[in-house]
């Protein structure tokens, strides 16, 4: 699949996946004989199979990127959504969609379904030349039982252009209680191949932590979000780590991935008692 043109339409295909809408024309050679075409015609449609497998991460689930350069004008959103009280637990079938506006002007919305594990991939989302305001909205699938309907959510960030988001989405139940503090502790240095924990917390009223997992966001090129809310660092470079809650301001910090060495030292332990960092407070989070 060719590198989508900035500003092209990006629609999904029938596994959520957006893909660029276009069509390729191939010249045929008349003096070729029809077993020959027919031997042509199967190479090209096996290596654009393989391009968009390349391009979308087919069959990994994984939120890496897994192959192939971001389109100039372009940023790669990639992500899961799963239930705020268990990270680990995917929410299938719910609704992801992202609405670009580019600094250049022009608005683009795309939408894709969460697959089994609840991953979606955006391979291409227009930024312009330079920043493009992301607002995504996350709608649960509708649940027989109202017991266990989830609550929609909306959140709002500027996207870099040629940088990659890794966005995981928890949703809460309709029942879960009100938060009224988000926090966001430091990330120290970490080295590539590594695991660090995303100390995201969620607190009441009264200052009780609540078990619920904030909405994350990491921006880089250098590492993933995993399933269980820790960063796993992939090479050396630099990025951001935001956590997003409904009405609450969102919280920034950076986190900084070095080269591996045995002789690097280990990262001191969080104390319990050590007062949470806030980071710094964004007023882009946005309510349903």
């Amino acid at each position: 699949m060719t590198p989508v043109t900035p500003g092209t339409p990006v629609s999904p295909d029938d596994s959520g996946i957006p893909c660029a809408d276009g069509s390729a024309s191939h010249r045929a050679v008349q003096t070729e004989s029809r077993l020959h075409r027919r031997a042509f015609a199967g190479r090209k449609g096996l290596a654009a199979l393989a391009a968009l497998c390349l391009l979308s991460g087919c069959g990994g689930g994984e939120l890496a990127f897994t192959g192939g350069s971001i389109p100039p004008g372009g940023s790669r959103l990639v992500g899961r959504v799963a239930w705020a009280e268990d990270p680990s637990k995917p929410l299938v079938n719910a609704t992801v969609q992202v609405e670009t506006r580019p600094t250049s002007g022009g608005v683009r919305t795309l939408t894709a379904i969460t697959a089994s594990d609840g991953s979606f991939t955006f391979v291409d989302v227009p930024t312009g030349s330079t920043t493009s305001t992301f607002t995504v909205t996350v709608t649960p699938p509708v649940e027989p039982d109202p017991s266990l309907a989830r609550q929609s959510q909306t959140i709002v960030f500027q996207a870099q252009k040629g940088i990659a988001d890794d966005l995981a989405v928890s949703l809460p139940l309709t029942t879960a209680p009100t938060a009224a503090k988000l926090t966001l502790s430091p990330i120290t240095t970490v080295q590539e191949g590594q695991t660090a924990v995303i100390h995201a917390h969620l607190f009441d009223s009264g200052g009780t932590k609540l078990s619920l997992e904030p909405t994350l966001l990491y921006a880089g090129n250098f590492g993933k979000i995993q399933t269980d809310a820790t960063f796993l660092a992939s090479n050396p470079g630099s990025g951001t780590v935001s956590a997003f809650w409904y009405n609450l301001s969102s919280v920034t910090t950076s986190i900084k991935v070095v080269p591996f060495t045995s002789d690097f030292p280990p990262a001191p332990p969080l104390q319990p008692d050590v007062p949470p960092f806030l980071g710094t407070a964004h007023n882009d989070s946005a309510t349903p």
